[in-house]
């Protein structure tokens, strides 16, 4: 789209105009930012769906809201659009190496009570998969559920020409699912989830947290399946200056403050071994050399890692 057809909304939606900035989008949709006070996303496809994944947690503090919704005619095509309140701030990725340690900490604490807030939204469904429902609105259990998600991954990867130290990994990586699927029994209910939860989508001003963005891949599920992506990026940063374990680790020990997921540690594992997995299968093996390190990691590593921060919760000795 041009900067007219997106004056053309603001003037139709009566909505001073003044500075329009195209930012990168995803999804086949544009996004422009509007003097800093709204966003407006726009496809050529109906985003009826984006608006109900906005309307259902339009009472959560730290969200966008929605200001208008409504399709434009241009000399090309319908263009459908979103208007959303812009949250102020910047990246919590962009921000993160220039905060002191206690901003990190309050950070943390605050993102920890928001997670807590969505959790209660409850659906009737589980969508299973990372970022996009592969297996949506499932009508049994979480554990059934992942149980038929890893086939399709596991069964996908035989069609892909790996190496056989690859497969040898991807094979561990089966036996621990299977060995420990019954962690998956503990169910809380379907809690909505924001399903790409890390740092470029947590927004903070001026050293505080000031919200969340970016809703489209939101579903629901388990509330723990919320952690992994911090997880994963607090462990393998994609930045080498970047440490992000603090966060994530207050994050973590003040969610669990307040909840009681058994056998988190074995949970989180397998749904990080999911997560990788499905992605060197989505790239058709191009993937494998960065993830293949990851996935051993997750299998060596991660147990012992997450039982050393229950500890601390068991304690409350982590400030």
């Amino acid at each position: 789209m041009e900067d007219k057809d997106i004056r053309k909304i603001c003037h139709e939606n009566h909505l001073f105009c003044n500075k329009i900035t195209r930012v990168e989008g995803s999804f086949n949709k544009e996004i422009y930012f509007i003097d800093d006070k709204y966003l407006i996303r726009t496809s050529k496809q109906s985003m009826l769906n984006e608006q109900f994944k906005f309307d259902r947690i339009r009472d959560l503090k730290h969200v966008p809201k929605i200001v208008f919704s409504s399709d434009q005619r241009s000399m090309e095509c319908k263009i459908y659009y979103i208007i959303l309140q812009y949250i102020q701030g910047i990246e919590l990725f962009t921000k993160y190496d220039d905060l002191q340690n206690q901003d990190i900490y309050n950070i943390g604490v605050e993102i920890a009570d928001f997670l807590s807030g969505l959790h209660t939204i409850k659906g009737e469904e589980y969508d299973i998969g990372h970022y996009v429902p592969i297996i949506p609105d499932f009508d049994k259990s979480w554990k059934a559920g992942h149980q038929k998600y890893w086939d399709l991954i596991y069964n996908g990867l035989k069609d892909i020409p790996l190496s056989d130290n690859a497969w040898r990994i991807i094979e561990r990586s089966n036996d621990y699912i299977n060995e420990n699927i019954s962690s998956m029994d503990f169910e809380n209910g379907h809690s909505l989830i924001h399903n790409d939860f890390h740092f470029k989508n947590i927004i903070v001003n001026k050293n505080v947290f000031s919200g969340v963005i970016d809703w489209e891949c939101s579903q629901y599920g388990e509330a723990d399946f919320d952690l992994i992506h911090l997880l994963h990026w607090s462990l393998f940063p994609p930045s080498d200056a970047s440490n992000m374990m603090q966060l994530f680790e207050t994050v973590f020990i003040h969610y669990m403050k307040k909840s009681n997921i058994p056998m988190i540690e074995k949970r989180l594992t397998i749904y990080l071994l999911e997560h990788d997995c499905i992605q060197i299968l989505w790239s058709q093996g191009k993937k494998a050399e960065e993830l293949l390190p990851r996935i051993e990691w997750w299998i060596r590593n991660l147990e012992k890692y997450i039982v050393d921060l229950l500890k601390l919760v068991d304690t409350g000795s982590f400030h």
